[in-house]
């Protein structure tokens, strides 16, 4: 599978000093002690998904002002630059690359000092001076660059997903307008139309999605996705029963890991999903058992679609080949350097011990866990 996007390039960003020409595979799952970076690379994909969308403004201001997104702050940092390499395309191995400049302004909001769509060695000058990226608007008016859609309701180039809240009035607890059947949203908050959505239009896909969960609760036996009016609407939620009988059970009876992996499984099997899946923390709440069924899931995933998971769990890491890892490590300075886990010189050491049981050693860069 081509990636979605093929090299990064960061300077600037929170804890990321500087990420020259870094590769990402189609699958990259992050490791790292806390405060190692992990996280900032997560909000990196965030910022860039808010500037497709147009919305930086809503985005620094909701961050904490752009401050806080400048390396060591606007004293050190006196901008933050970016590109995005996407795959080659067929003319002549040409390379599409989105580079773009963001300085902070007096007002502590960040600016588009610079923005150029590259494609081979002609380029589009988007922006300069721009409160909002113009990629989106370009790439909706031309429909030749692979990050926004041609009308807002289809997959955008990349989301990510994280689901740390699944108290009792968390979204995916709570009932939504089947209307919103479409991509699923980056809280969970769709969940029950999504996967309404897949039972009536994808079967295949509903079944498979049913029996990881199956997999992962075996008390649970089938979705209800029970409907009701709502004004000129109706109303979906994530209503289920178990097995051995027919009686209805409650989105609060379930409990918070059953929901978080029924999120996590619907992101990763969701019809026409984005390009490029970000998932934070996918382990917390998660049974050990669930979090290897989880891994295959993300690894047939990767056959269709780039993924990018960031992860604190030794068992978690256990699941992936050396190949797939991505260390963050916190230098000194405070700046994160990224380095991709070499296979060659852990054979031996794999005979004996797991990637995880290396990690809780310390044998691998990004230890401290």
């Amino acid at each position: 599978m081509e990636p979605a996007i093929r090299k990064v390039s960061i300077r600037g960003f929170r804890s990321i000093q500087e990420l020259r020409d870094f590769e990402l595979r189609p699958l990259n799952v992050l490791i790292g002690a806390n405060g190692a970076g992990k996280s900032n690379f997560v909000q990196w994909f965030q910022l860039l998904h808010d500037m497709i969308w147009e919305r930086l403004q809503v985005a620094v201001r909701a961050a904490g002002g752009a401050d806080r997104q400048l390396y060591l702050g606007p004293q050190v940092t006196a901008a933050i630059d970016a590109a995005v390499e996407f795959p080659q395309r067929a003319v002549n191995g040409r390379i599409d690359r989105w580079e773009f400049k963001l300085i902070p302004t007096a007002d502590n909001t960040l600016t588009v000092a610079d923005e150029i769509w590259w494609r081979g060695q002609t380029f589009a000058r988007l922006a300069n001076g721009s409160p909002e990226a113009k990629i989106g608007v370009f790439s909706f008016r031309t429909g030749e660059i692979p990050v926004r859609g041609s009308d807002r309701d289809q997959a955008p180039a990349l989301r990510v997903y994280h689901f740390p809240n699944t108290g009792m009035t968390a979204p995916p607890r709570r009932p939504v307008t089947v209307r919103l059947g479409g991509l699923f949203s980056a809280d969970g908050q769709n969940v029950a139309a999504v996967i309404r959505s897949l039972r009536q239009n994808n079967p295949a896909i509903y079944e498979r999605l049913r029996d990881m969960v199956r997999l992962v609760a075996p008390f649970f036996d089938d979705f209800i996705l029970s409907t009701t009016l709502a004004g000129d609407d109706t109303d979906t939620w994530l209503d289920w029963k178990q097995r051995g009988s027919d009686y209805p059970l409650l989105p609060s009876q379930l409990s918070d890991g059953t929901l978080r992996f029924i999120c996590l499984a619907t992101a990763l099997l969701q019809h026409d999903p984005p390009g490029l899946v970000i998932i934070d923390e996918p382990e917390l709440g998660l049974h050990p058992h669930a979090l290897g069924i989880l891994a295959a899931l993300m690894k047939s995933a990767a056959t269709q679609r780039q993924l990018i998971v960031a992860t604190q769990s030794p068992a978690f890491l256990d699941e992936f080949d050396p190949a797939d890892v991505i260390v963050v490590e916190r230098q000194e300075s405070g700046a994160s350097r990224f380095s991709r886990l070499q296979p060659q010189g852990l054979e031996t050491w794999l005979k004996d011990y797991s990637l995880g049981d290396l990690w809780r050693k310390n044998f691998l860069p990004g230890g401290g866990i």
